[in-house]
């Protein structure tokens, strides 16, 4: 072969190798999703373990914690659920045993992640634990930076997504990064990382986070997720210190004909209520009650149940429920045992009144102000007597620019009612009033 010859071979391979390494480099997948979500029938599988530590408020010794759920369902939108979508889950395994009422779900995209409720009644605090895991399918997109990206292309996952797929409120550092790390013709491989730092339940968190997700170039969406986090929680105003490292597996198909809901179910989901209050019980079984979210059971026996409710990263409102005798009680009597407890921290009595029957439950009511601990607060005595049971209700409020406010309080104490079908009579020993 001619020197000109071989010049031209190898111009020619040099070409041929600069286009091929041209095509690799520019190999790019489009990780805009095709559609939302909630588009067709999914069938989700999430499954979460985490093991650790939690330290309770004032405990010096932590207690070792672990856990396993797993939660699988099929979701599908409720037709017609206006600007807002909505979506119908029925649940069909999950790590511990679901009332029915709870198998039948409803799921809105919220500000820190999806929320979830149930279609026939409230759920109670174990049961959303159960059911309201991080990295909701509604909120996996978040991760994703929209348009094409190359084999190697880098984003800096926004703010907003991180918190909604935790379930955290912001704080001040989020600098999760995505990285495309293997294209193929039917998928992309993501990975995450980063530190995260926010709030969960009033509670300063710090957060390690790993993660890998399958984007599917066909469905045009994430169909797996697998998320690896080592979390250190502090001591929150309702909360437990919390130490532990946790994995969450999420994978997500085209649920098959078969297993979607049927008209019965999605008419029952469509006429659910939007209530996301969550079902307490109190007096030994004898009482429930229905707490928004940001109240929290920190102490509950046979006798009496402590709630907190968190707003700002501070004790809004400390509420105790309590069996007491059922009597005749006047409300004169009542406020006169009201003053009794309070001794001198009460500096004057607001307000008192009788709700004489509020179905099946007479309602006493006396408001009050004074100083607990040199600072100013107010107080709630409630004493609500129904046919067979009586309960004692004490609040205190932190006053804040001179006034305290009460209407979650008023809300919660409005929702108290006799148990359909107590599970035990609660013991009537404890006084009327609790201070």
């Amino acid at each position: 072969m001619t020197r000109s010859s071989l010049r031209c071979v190898s111009t020619c391979l040099a070409s041929l190798l600069l286009l091929v390494g041209g095509a690799i480099a520019a190999e790019s997948v489009d990780l805009t999703p095709w559609a939302d979500l909630g588009s067709g029938p999914l069938a989700v599988e999430a499954s979460l373990r985490f093991a650790g530590s939690v330290t309770a408020e004032g405990a010096a010794d932590a207690v070792p914690t672990r856990g396993d759920y797993r939660l699988a369902y099929v979701q599908e939108e409720l037709p017609d659920s206006g600007p807002q979508p909505v979506f119908a889950r029925r649940v069909d395994q999950s790590a511990a045993a679901l009332r029915d009422d709870a198998r039948l779900l409803l799921a809105r995209p919220g500000e820190r992640g999806a929320k979830i409720t149930a279609a026939s009644g409230p759920l109670t605090r174990g049961e959303l634990d159960l059911v309201q895991l991080a990295a909701d399918p509604l909120d996996i997109d978040g991760l994703l930076p929209l348009g094409n990206v190359r084999d190697g292309g880098t984003w800096k996952v926004p703010s907003g997504a991180v918190e909604r797929l935790l379930r955290l409120k912001k704080g001040e550092v989020c600098e999760v990064v995505g990285v495309v790390s293997d294209i193929t013709s039917t998928h992309a491989r993501l990975r995450f990382a980063g530190p995260v730092h926010g709030e969960v339940d009033g509670a300063r968190v710090e957060i390690d986070l790993r993660g890998v997700a399958l984007f599917d170039r066909q469905l045009g969406r994430v169909s797996r997720l697998n998320l690896a986090w080592k979390e250190s929680r502090a001591v929150g105003p309702a909360t437990p210190a919390v130490e532990a490292i946790a994995k969450l597996n999420v994978t997500i198909d085209p649920a098959d004909e078969e297993e979607r809901l049927g008209a019965d179910l999605l008419s029952q989901a469509a006429a659910a209520s939007s209530d996301d209050r969550l079902l307490v019980t109190a007096g030994g079984g004898a009482w429930t009650l229905l707490a928004g979210r940001d109240w929290f059971v920190v102490a509950d026996d046979h006798q009496a149940t402590t709630l907190r409710r968190v707003e700002g990263g501070q004790v809004a409102a400390v509420t105790t429920l309590a069996s007491t005798p059922q009597r005749k009680l006047p409300l004169g009597q009542f406020e006169r045992e009201v003053r009794y407890a309070l001794g001198e921290g009460l500096q004057q009595v607001v307000k008192s009144q009788e709700t004489p029957d509020d179905k099946g439950v007479r309602r006493l009511m006396v408001a009050s102000v004074g100083k607990a601990e040199e600072q100013p607060v107010e107080w709630r005595h409630h004493h609500l007597a129904g046919p067979h049971e009586a309960l004692a209700a004490t609040t205190t409020l932190p006053v804040a620019d001179g006034k305290a406010d009460d209407a979650a309080v008023r809300r919660l104490v409005e929702s108290i009612r006799p148990a359909s079908a107590p599970s035990e009579t609660a013991d009537a020993r404890a006084p009327a009033v609790r201070r």
